[in-house]
């Protein structure tokens, strides 16, 4: 057996070089967990299997004798291996020494490549160079002993003993760095004076700190929009902050929300609003952050016109119980029919897509009831309202009040129109429009009775004078 007769002199020596390449091993995992810096470095398995196991692998082949055409560079282990009076466990006892060297040799290179991309990646260098020289007046010394006492072999030691602290001092400084919590008060102070790029640059800064701090990256995209108008930079900014791995569902979808209202009030883009908060059903689908998002989805306007005339200030309508057409305060009376038509059909367009939008249903049943003449349709859509949509008990009160209106209005609907009124005296006392509607009834029950004719004036009542016997009428 080739391990037969392994010299156990030899292990001490083995055990320390592994716990060497341990370290390297706890080293280099510690600055590939760095944010930026780590993915700057290969995979410790890579490195290892190709610096260390793959050359140590090729050295023992090739002083084996077995590769075709390569000779063995180590002769006492090529012997050792194929002379039949020796135990072959003296071929490792050969190897161990040179196998011992590669590892040390391969662990001072990693010790030397880590402190230069630790030294690339601290911001306060002189600090670390401080820190460096005050260390080096203690291992300076024990590098040169290790020279002086050992000569070109102590060299691999010599430069462990200056690599190592210094790879340990940077990855503290690095750590202490990527801990602490960034603050952002330059930041906020530098807005509040309209520095905005300045700000833009202390806001980087902190984050270059802690690449995974939320509040940083929504400040950052809320600069970008409100202040530097940039909607591009500011969604693609919320958009990697929703990818952070720390980010909660409620903070993104607030990120997502708010995303939403900078491209609706200063792009107006309702497209771009909506793909926002179509972001929310991806990541969180049946959860209640859906299930607003998707809330949200269907009142939004479709365009941008839609947006700007949902913009249009509305004319406030009082409660009216009035007869006549004239006293209610519409912009519907102010349309002709034609340009009515037009209005409606974009109505009824929008109430395809969504049929409980309240404002446009109102607006259409005005239409119908105003200037395309067709109350009964009205009738309808006022309704539809009061059965199908959620509302206060004033809205409904307003729109049965509506509804009594436009019966007032028609020429046979009196009676419909009484019977509304005393509902809304019923269904919603205490509202303003059952205050209208019971003065209403009152004009209408005075109009009726002023309205019945006149009834015939009574007889005059006749009188019967009886006189005295003897006594008789005549002229004084």
């Amino acid at each position: 057996m080739i391990f037969a007769s392994f010299d156990p002199g030899w292990l001490g020596g083995l055990m320390a070089i592994w716990m060497l390449g341990l370290l390297t091993y706890f080293y280099w995992n510690q600055f590939q967990s760095l944010p930026r810096w780590g993915d700057r470095i290969m995979p410790f398995r890579r490195w290892f299997w190709s610096g260390w196991f793959g050359a140590s692998a090729f050295w023992v082949l090739m002083n084996t004798g077995w590769l075709p055409g390569i000779s063995p560079l180590h002769g006492h282990a090529y012997m050792a291996l194929h002379t039949a009076n020796l135990p072959r466990g003296t071929f490792l006892n050969e190897l161990a020494p040179s196998l011992s060297v590669m590892i040390l040799l391969w662990s001072v290179f990693s010790f030397l490549w880590l402190a230069v991309m630790a030294g690339r990646a601290i911001e306060n260098r002189r600090d670390w160079w401080d820190r460096l020289g005050m260390g080096g007046l203690v291992l300076v010394p024990v590098a040169g002993l290790l020279v002086y006492a050992w000569g070109f072999h102590g060299l691999p030691f010599a430069l462990l003993v200056l690599t190592v602290p210094a790879v340990h001092l940077a990855l503290a400084q690095l750590k202490h760095r990527i801990e602490a919590k960034p603050t952002y008060a330059r930041a906020v102070a530098r807005i509040k004076r309209g520095r905005y790029t300045e700000a833009e640059s202390e806001i980087i800064s902190q984050l270059e700190h802690c690449e995974d701090d939320v509040e940083g990256w929504f400040m950052l995209a809320d600069m970008y929009a409100n202040h530097f108008k940039e909607l591009d930079e500011a969604d693609r900014t919320v958009r990697e902050l929703c990818n952070q791995p720390n980010i909660t569902p409620a903070r993104a979808t607030l990120a997502l929300h708010k995303l939403a209202d900078w491209h609706l009030e200063l792009g107006e883009n309702p497209p771009r609003a909506k793909s926002a908060l179509q972001e929310i059903l991806v990541r969180f689908p049946g959860s209640h952050f859906a299930r607003m998002a998707r809330q949200r989805i269907d009142q939004l306007p479709r365009s941008a016109d839609e947006l700007r005339e949902q913009r249009q200030p509305k004319a406030l309508k009082l409660p009216s119980l009035a007869a006549s057409p004239e006293s209610v305060p519409t912009m519907a009376l102010k349309m002709s029919r034609a340009e009515a038509g037009q209005r409606a059909k974009i109505l009824v367009e929008r109430l395809t897509h969504d049929p409980n939008l309240p404002a446009p249903r109102e607006e259409l049943a005005e239409l119908l009831a105003g200037p395309l003449g067709q109350p009964q349709q009205a009738l309808d859509q006022w309704q539809l309202l009061i059965d199908n949509v959620e509302a206060a008990a004033a809205r409904k009160a307003e729109w049965l009040a509506c509804i009594a209106r436009t019966q007032l209005q028609t020429p046979t609907g009196e009676a419909g129109g009484k019977r509304t009124l005393a509902r809304i005296l019923t269904d919603f006392p205490g509202t303003p429009q059952a205050h209208a509607a019971r003065r209403r009834l009152e004009l209408l029950d005075q109009d009726s009775r002023a309205d019945d004719p006149p009834s015939s004036p009574p007889p005059a009542p006749k009188l019967k004078v009886e006189l005295p016997p003897g006594v008789t009428m005549g002229k004084s």
